[in-house]
C-alpha cells in the first residue's frame, strides 16, 4: 500500500524524536492495515500513501508542541481517532452556531470545508485536513493541505510529507528552546536529506 521509501522517511524522523510517554494515558497501539483500509472504505476517501506510512510508523500524537495527529482505529478515543475528529468538527454544538450555519456564514467556499478530511489539530485551535480535489499527485494520492481557524482555509502544505517536515518542524519562527524543553523534536537534526 505504501512505498518502502515513506516507511524509512518516518523511521528517520522517529529518531529524532524524543518519544514522551503521557503517564496517565494508555500507549496506543499503532493503527493496522485492515484499520486503514476500513476507514477508506467507510468514508470513500483514499489516504495519502505518505500518511498511511506515517501512520503505521508513529500512530496517533502530538509533534512539535503544537500539532496533534489522528489516525484510524481509536473509536473509543475521540482524541486519537481520525473518523471521530471529522465528526466533532461537523457537529452541531449545542451552545455555538451549528456547522453549516457557521461555514456559511464565513467561508467564501463551504464546500471546501465540508469536503476536507481533517486529520490533525493544533495547539492553537485551528483544524488541519486533506482538500480531496487538490490532488497533488494521482499515484501517492497526496492532496493540498490546508489550515482552517474558522473562516476561509488557507493552504499549508501540498503534500502529507511537505506538512510535517517543514510546517510542522521546520516552519520560520520555531522556538527550538521551546520544542527542546518540550522534548518532542531535537532541533540541532538536519532533516534536508528526508525532504
Amino acid at each position: 500500500m505504501w512505498s518502502v521509501s515513506d516507511t524509512r522517511r518516518w523511521e528517520a524522523l522517529r529518531q529524532t524524536l524524543t518519544i514522551c510517554e503521557n503517564t496517565t494515558l494508555p500507549t496506543l497501539p499503532k493503527p493496522t492495515d485492515a484499520e486503514l483500509d476500513r476507514f477508506e472504505r467507510d468514508t470513500g476517501f483514499s489516504l495519502p500513501k505518505s500518511y498511511r506510512a506515517f501512520a503505521k510508523v508513529c500512530g496517533p500524537g502530538e509533534l512539535a508542541g503544537d500539532f496533534h495527529f489522528t489516525a484510524p482505529g481509536y473509536p473509543k478515543n475521540e482524541r486519537s481517532d481520525l473518523a471521530a475528529l471529522n465528526a466533532i468538527i461537523r457537529a452541531d454544538e449545542p451552545r455555538g452556531p451549528n456547522f453549516e450555519t457557521f461555514i456559511e456564514s464565513f467561508c467564501r467556499d463551504p464546500e471546501q470545508v465540508r469536503r476536507m478530511v481533517f486529520f490533525c489539530g493544533t495547539g492553537y485551535g485551528d483544524w488541519v485536513g486533506w482538500d480531496p480535489e487538490d490532488v497533488q499527485d494521482l499515484v501517492g494520492r497526496e492532496y493540498g493541505i490546508y489550515q482552517w481557524h474558522g473562516k476561509q482555509p488557507s493552504k499549508v502544505a501540498d503534500s502529507f510529507a511537505q506538512f510535517v517536515e517543514v510546517f510542522c518542524l521546520a516552519r520560520p519562527g520555531l522556538d527550538a528552546k521551546r520544542l527542546r524543553e518540550r522534548r518532542l523534536f531535537d532541533p540541532d537534526v538536519d532533516l534536508s536529506e528526508l525532504l
